[in-house]
């Protein structure tokens, strides 16, 4: 005589509730058909149910892969990039600008290789959508006592490369003494290009250096000489221009002919 057939009808095996009897399989195995608490309905062996080998309908083992896989839900954000580029820059070799981070020496601090910790750090010392991270000491690496997060205009006054002056012994990038004296980046870099000093050159008006003329043992330039002579602006420039010679361009009426005063 054969085994009894055990009844589980109503038993729970997990997240199943056995229904009722199904029918069997090929080797005599009772099939039962079971309930799962998602509300799908499915058919098992007893040998399984008994044996807790499946006590789902499969949604158990969909929720733990689910779960297991489940991140922080910030990888399309913005500071998770900022994050991920930082590790590319300090580790990728490929990457185009390893030369400038990982190929100096400069990493990152251990407790961010995962990016909680990192993100952690970030919300607690001030970051925000428009901010970008910067490494207060440019050789050192990127970890919590060497990095805060500042504006892009601050990041690019604070690149390597960037043109700094010194002014009142206080050293400034270029375009952030412009910004404070209130004067056009270009126009400042323009002067200093020329070689005049900072202080001159923050000046709102430099005086430019006009050519000097000599002319009857006595020596003016040429704005001097217009004033004195009762010129328009521009006039001995223009006659000189000319060809003319700095007599006849200096005792020639406005109205006269140099031909008359060779």
């Amino acid at each position: 005589m054969g085994r009894p057939i055990r009844d589980l009808k109503g038993k729970k095996f997990g997240y199943l509730t056995v229904i009722r009897k199904d029918g069997t399989t090929k080797d005599g195995n009772v099939i039962w058909l079971c309930k799962c608490c998602c509300g799908k309905e499915t058919k098992v062996a007893s040998s399984n149910l008994v044996r807790n080998f499946i006590t789902s309908c499969g949604c158990k083992r969909s929720k733990t892969i689910s779960e297991k896989n489940k991140t922080h839900g910030k990888s399309r954000s913005r500071i998770y990039l900022l994050w991920s580029r930082i590790k590319v820059r300090c580790d990728k070799v490929t990457c185009s600008q390893y030369k400038n981070y990982g190929g100096r020496g400069i990493t990152y601090d251990r407790s961010w290789e995962k990016f909680e910790p990192f993100y952690q750090w970030a919300i607690n010392n001030g970051y925000q959508d428009n901010l970008t991270i910067e490494r207060i000491n440019v050789d050192g690496n990127y970890c919590p006592e060497n990095c805060k997060w500042i504006t892009f205009k601050e990041q690019a006054r604070n690149k390597r490369n960037t043109y700094r002056v010194k002014y009142k012994n206080k050293e400034y990038c270029v375009s952030e003494l412009a910004e404070i004296v209130g004067i056009k980046v270009d126009t400042l870099k323009k002067r200093l290009n020329k070689g005049i000093s900072v202080e001159d050159a923050i000046k709102t008006t430099v005086v430019k250096r006009e050519k000097l003329l000599s002319y009857n043992n006595e020596t003016y330039n040429m704005t001097q000489w217009e004033k004195k002579l009762g010129f328009k602006g521009g006039t001995l420039k223009e006659r000189l221009k000319k060809g003319w010679s700095i007599k006849q361009a200096i005792e020639t009426p406005l109205f006269g002919n140099k031909e008359d005063y060779k």
